[in-house]
């Protein structure tokens, strides 16, 4: 059994592993009873550095012996060479567990990284391993690309009114300051994004579907777009236009077509006009890279990866060995993805990308 696709069952958001469904049911029995020794390596975040030279995620790793059972998710922060190696894992005293999402994000300088780790809010050098506990019982929704401010939830996630909180991590210390607090309706239990001008986005699920809600540091709505989420790996901001990329989800549950909100006039288009599992874009707009299910002959599928330009709309395949994620370098040179090199092992990769 595939002990990695046990670990990826906890993803908060996982990945619709159409083609392999057929395959977990049918080994799903045998989970629990390998019959010899397996290393199994699992990953489930990529995020590049910011000038390009590295990649962080949350890793985990173990091996497994006769009739063990594989552990629960947890995940340590792991630094990869930008050509996909893995540099070096970082442990603290806890680790990352589906929550929220497992999101990584790096200071300009690269000095500092923040993500969630058990329960609550952290701060990390990769450069000393030293850590630093920020914020108690924290749920991680988003982070301001300096590091200054932090997004999360300190409510239980099976509340129906959720209270969000907006913290200073510059603070010059570990005792973070919040900088204001308000309650939230029907918050859903997927990754923020932080946008310009002191606003982030959130996501609602009500019965009028879903919906993303813009707010400020102060707490007030600036703003809401029906019929889209800020789904994991699935909502890239780009500051220079003030645009926002976002999946579409107006209300039906294969709706997955990428969408452009200019935030300056709040025209919306659709640029993918297909379902995507997860998609990024360069910082001048002009290339997305994506993933989708190709169809095959046979009816089953495979998940490809796709370079579109968005000027022309010319786009071409990269590659079908994609298991999961796509992340574009800064320099939109490369992109990185996860890859299964078996059932019971993911690695990074990364390949050089070219707009069509």
């Amino acid at each position: 059994m595939s002990y990695n696709r046990i670990v990826r069952k906890t993803h908060p958001f996982p990945f619709r592993l159409v083609a392999v469904i057929a395959v977990f049911a049918a080994l799903l029995s045998g989970c629990d009873n390998i019959s010899s020794t397996v290393d199994v390596q699992d990953i489930v975040e990529l995020r590049w550095q910011h000038d390009g030279g590295a990649i962080y995620g949350l890793i985990q790793k173990y091996t497994l012996t006769q009739y063990q059972t594989g552990p629960t998710a947890a995940y340590n922060l792991a630094r990869f060479n930008s050509d996909g190696s893995l540099n070096k894992t970082i442990s603290c005293d806890q680790s990352a567990v589906p929550d929220v999402s497992y999101s990584v994000f790096t200071t300009p300088d690269n000095s500092l990284v923040a993500t969630q780790l058990g329960g609550d809010l952290y701060t990390i050098n990769p450069s000393t391993n030293a850590y630093t506990k920020r914020y108690l019982q924290f749920h991680l929704y988003a982070v301001s690309p300096d590091l200054h401010y932090a997004i999360g939830s300190i409510s239980p996630s099976n509340r129906t009114i959720r209270t969000v909180v907006v913290v200073d991590l510059q603070t010059g210390s570990a005792a973070t300051r919040t900088v204001t607090s308000f309650d939230v309706s029907n918050l859903q239990q997927q990754p923020g994004l932080w946008l310009g001008n002191g606003q982030f986005a959130l996501t609602l699920r009500d019965s009028a579907g879903s919906q993303v809600v813009i707010y400020d540091t102060t707490g007030t709505l600036r703003t809401t777009l029906g019929g889209a989420s800020t789904a994991f790996h699935n909502a890239v901001y780009v500051a220079s236009t003030n645009a926002l990329y976002l999946r579409n989800q107006s209300g039906k549950t294969t709706d997955y077509s990428v969408d452009k909100v200019d935030l300056n006039t709040m025209a919306r288009a659709t640029v993918v006009p297909i379902d995507v599992e997860s998609f990024d874009i360069s910082a001048d707009e002009g290339l997305l890279v994506y993933n989708h299910y190709d169809l095959n002959s046979d009816s089953t599928k495979t998940l490809a990866m796709y370079a579109r330009n968005l000027h022309t709309g010319v786009e071409k395949q990269l590659t079908r060995d994609v298991l999961s994620l796509v992340a574009l370098s800064p320099a939109a040179d490369r992109v990185a993805y996860i890859h299964a090199r078996d059932v019971n092992y993911n690695e990074v990769y990364t390949m050089t990308v070219t707009r069509p």
